[in-house]
């Protein structure tokens, strides 16, 4: 998805999307500006909330395509994880 928070923030704030979509959105928008919270965090709120407007069929196209790129995974992310989990056991 996006390589860093200001990445991120351009591509939430660049979204044009249904109202339920929108404020989907615009939670996550104003989690990064005003609370500051990780992009992890963020991005599990989107999935979370997407996830629920797919649950009730309230997703448009746009917000599907966009529910769809959340959900595809991050092999370089998650190889970094899993690899400084098995080295913390380790110790």
């Amino acid at each position: 998805m996006a390589k860093n928070r200001n990445d991120l923030l351009t591509v939430l704030e660049q979204l044009s999307l249904n109202i339920a979509e929108q404020v989907v959105v615009d939670r996550a928008i104003n989690q990064l500006k005003t609370t500051h919270e990780s992009e992890a965090r963020v991005l599990g709120s989107l999935q979370s909330g997407f996830r629920g407007l797919a649950l009730q069929q309230k997703l448009s196209e746009q917000g599907l395509a966009f529910f769809t790129e959340l959900q595809k995974p991050d092999f370089a992310r998650d190889n970094a994880v899993m690899w400084s989990m098995w080295l913390g056991n380790l110790r």
